[in-house]
């Protein structure tokens, strides 16, 4: 549903972890002021609770993730659902899977996005036996768009890293990837 196509956009184009997915609330969805060619503009932005920081980081909204939060939240208000700035963005649709760590009560599990990258994968008829198609995968697919893109300094801004080191490791992972590729051709 909406939910479930607005969490995996978040990690395939923004490049969220799924503790970052989990921990987000509605009023991390934000705007905030870009300079351009045409000047100033306000841009849709979310904030992000990066693992191990303690401050928020901001980060631009691809417009097609953008358009999923907004079609979820529309959904949400149709079936009479309240929203709030500190509700969690994304609710668990069973106890079952609700995270138990006290930080986000109701917000959807980290296993829950775990599974539902799984569930994707299996309804979509892809076959993956190497088992490379998942939640964290996604992850390096976006950091490594944006850093073909926008160069290695945004990817590591959307990566959250610390050291430009860490992204490295990201991009030596793609190429050596497509090295592989190339000698099985």
């Amino acid at each position: 549903g909406a939910r479930d196509y607005a969490c995996m956009l978040l990690m395939a184009f923004n490049g969220l972890r799924t503790i970052e997915v989990h921990r987000l609330i509605w009023g991390d969805i934000t705007t905030m002021n870009v300079h351009t060619d045409k000047g100033h503009e306000s841009m849709k932005s979310i904030q992000v609770h990066r693992k191990g920081k303690e401050d928020k980081a901001t980060l631009p909204l691809f417009e097609d993730v953008h358009k999923a939060l907004e079609d979820y939240r529309k959904k949400l208000k149709n079936t009479g659902e309240k929203i709030e700035a500190n509700a969690p963005l994304f609710t668990a649709h069973s106890d079952l899977y609700t995270h138990r760590d006290g930080v986000s009560p109701g917000a959807i599990s980290t296993a829950s996005l775990r599974y539902l990258v799984r569930k994707l994968k299996k309804d979509s008829g892809i076959i993956d036996e190497r088992h490379t198609l998942t939640a964290h995968s996604l992850r390096h697919h976006a950091i490594n768009k944006i850093r073909d893109k926008h160069g290695i300094d945004m990817a590591q801004l959307f990566a959250g890293h610390s050291s430009i080191n860490t992204t490295m490791i990201y991009v030596k992972k793609k190429e050596r990837k497509e090295k592989l590729n190339t000698l099985a051709a």
